[in-house]
């Protein structure tokens, strides 16, 4: 059988969370972030309350997706995938499959990938026949004046 690997796509996501608790005079009243996961999905998003055995009962987000309508619950992720669908991840395998990312190295990296392919075939030769000469050469280079001081 053949091995696959994910391709690294960046994705957006935001997790289910209870914001707050406050204790009332029947109980105790939570608050989700539910206005920011509407406004993440931007479509039709429900919020419904199933019976699960308590007071309160299961707070949890309904999502049309491809295949359907998917619930999430409190703590899962909800995950916008490459071709802008929505759906929801356990966040024990989002912790899995995913990391954070740090969009600043990632603009920078986009950066020089398009100075270089702005540069000129020739400048470009040069830059990588550096690159190589620094990163071959420099240990060589290293352990002959290692060498030259200790004898």
């Amino acid at each position: 059988m053949a091995k696959f690997r994910k391709k690294p796509v960046v994705i957006e996501a935001i997790q289910l969370v209870a914001v707050s608790e406050t204790k009332r005079k029947y109980g105790t009243s939570i608050e989700y972030n539910s206005a920011e996961v509407a406004k993440f999905i931007g479509g039709i998003v429900r919020f419904p309350t199933r019976p699960n055995g308590t007071k309160l009962g299961r707070f949890c987000v309904e999502i049309d997706t491809l295949e359907g309508v998917m619930t999430g619950d409190v703590g899962d992720y909800i995950i916008k995938g490459v071709k802008g669908e929505f759906y929801p991840c356990k966040p024990d395998i989002f912790k899995l499959t995913y990391e954070a990312v740090d969009l600043q190295r990632i603009a920078q990296g986009e950066n020089m990938f398009n100075l270089l392919m702005r540069m000129s075939s020739q400048n470009r030769t040069r830059l990588i026949f550096f690159g190589c000469y620094i990163i071959f050469c420099s240990p060589v280079i290293l352990a002959a004046v290692v060498i030259g001081f200790l004898f």
